[in-house]
Formats: C-alpha cells, sequence, structure tokens
C-alpha cells in the first residue's frame, strides 16, 4: 500500500489589537491592569533637639527599614510601602544626647489603608543635684557632706558622681556614691561643680562654693605684766 501522505497545520497568524484608553477600538473591550495594594506608615514628631532615628519591622511578609528623622521636622513616613496585610511595628533606635523619645500609636495588624497617626514624642531628662549649697568649712576639722540626685522624667538610679569642673577643697575627696569627705588641709574658697549620672546614661550637675575658714584660737592663762 501507497505510504500515507503527511499531516499538515497551518501557522495561526496573531493580529495586532489597537487600543485607546484601555479601551480595544472596534469591540469596546476593555484592559484592566491591578497593582499591587501598599500602603503607607508615618506620622507627627515634637521635641526634638536633634536628629531621631526610627526602625520599622514587618511581617506577612518580613521586612525592616529605618528612617532619621531631622531636627526641624513635623512629620515623617517611611519610604517603602507595606503590602495590604501586614503587620508592623515602629521602635525609637536613638534619640537626640539628653532626651528621651517615645512612639505612640506605633504598632498594627493587617494594614489595609495608610498610617499617619504615629506620634512620636521627644522630652529633655532633667537631673537635679542636691543640695542646693554646701556649708563652710573648718581649717583642720573632720568635714562630709552628701549629694543626692533625682529626675521626674527619665533619668534612673543609681547615679554616680564626679567633679565636672573646679576642685575639691583640699583634703577632701568625693565618692562615687556623692559623699565628699575629709580634712581641709588649707584655708581658701573652693569653686567647684559636681555631675551626677543616671544608669541609663543622662546626667545633670550643680556649682557649689565651699569657704574653708581658719579655726578660731582661744588664748588661755594670760597674765598682765607687772
Amino acid at each position: 500500500g501507497g505510504g500515507g501522505s503527511g499531516g499538515s497545520s497551518a501557522a495561526t497568524g496573531l493580529t495586532a489589537v489597537a487600543l485607546m484608553n484601555g479601551v480595544q477600538l472596534g469591540n469596546g473591550a476593555a484592559l484592566i491592569c491591578f497593582a499591587p495594594t501598599a500602603f503607607s506608615v508615618g506620622g507627627t514628631v515634637s521635641g526634638q533637639t536633634g536628629p531621631v532615628s526610627l526602625g520599622l519591622s514587618a511581617t506577612n511578609p518580613s521586612s525592616n527599614q529605618s528612617l532619621v528623622i531631622a531636627q526641624a521636622a513635623s512629620s515623617f513616613v517611611f519610604p517603602t510601602l507595606l503590602p495590604q496585610g501586614a503587620n508592623w511595628a515602629i521602635n525609637v533606635t536613638s534619640a537626640p544626647p539628653g532626651q528621651l523619645c517615645s512612639a505612640s500609636a506605633a504598632s498594627g495588624a493587617s494594614i489595609n489603608a495608610d498610617v499617619s497617626n504615629v506620634v512620636v514624642s521627644c522630652t529633655t531628662v532633667v537631673v537635679d543635684v542636691n543640695p542646693p549649697s554646701l556649708p563652710s568649712a573648718t581649717f583642720g576639722n573632720a568635714y562630709s557632706q552628701t549629694l543626692t540626685a533625682s529626675s521626674a522624667n527619665g533619668a534612673v538610679g543609681p547615679y554616680s558622681y564626679t567633679v565636672s569642673a573646679g576642685v575639691l577643697p583640699s583634703g577632701t575627696a568625693l565618692s562615687p556614691a556623692g559623699v565628699i569627705s575629709g580634712t581641709p588641709n588649707a584655708a581658701n574658697i573652693f569653686n567647684f561643680s559636681i555631675q551626677a549620672t543616671s544608669s541609663n546614661g543622662f546626667a545633670g550637675q550643680r556649682a557649689y562654693t565651699v569657704n574653708v575658714l581658719r579655726a578660731s584660737q582661744t588664748i588661755t592663762n594670760m597674765a598682765a605684766s607687772p
């Protein structure tokens, strides 16, 4: 028998489609494109005396990004959008020297809209050193005074104490716990400043003046000359 004839196929041609504003000319079919939905995260900032650094961590999917807020800024937005459904949290990674910064409304789950209500606020931590003044000392007599420190807005004890300027009365010394003690061996006026540093790194200082007086002398058994 004769061999069967080979099969053949004709190539199907592609027809160009003309579009105008996403609509196919001729039959009105529409071309619709969907972009992945993503949202921004930001808020306001106040009180900073220098740059503030923030971190934004997210899950679902996992990501991390950082942002430095300038001293003059009053608002911020992280540069990379988060995809819909992400869980997120903001933390302060560094604050200006001498300040504490905190963030409120700083986390969320399953993001589905732009976030603009995060509030970052900074405050300057004040450390008070007491007493306000120190009493005079007497040459050759033992002297002891205890300093204390406290803070109402963020510094945490215990505190360590150092002489930040000037010199203590000669013959005395300052302990790390804030006690000035010793026996003055020079009569003079001594000016110095004491700095107290908290366990979490905040400091305050106070200037003092201590007058070291000569001891009064009492003369006894003095007889009149004949």
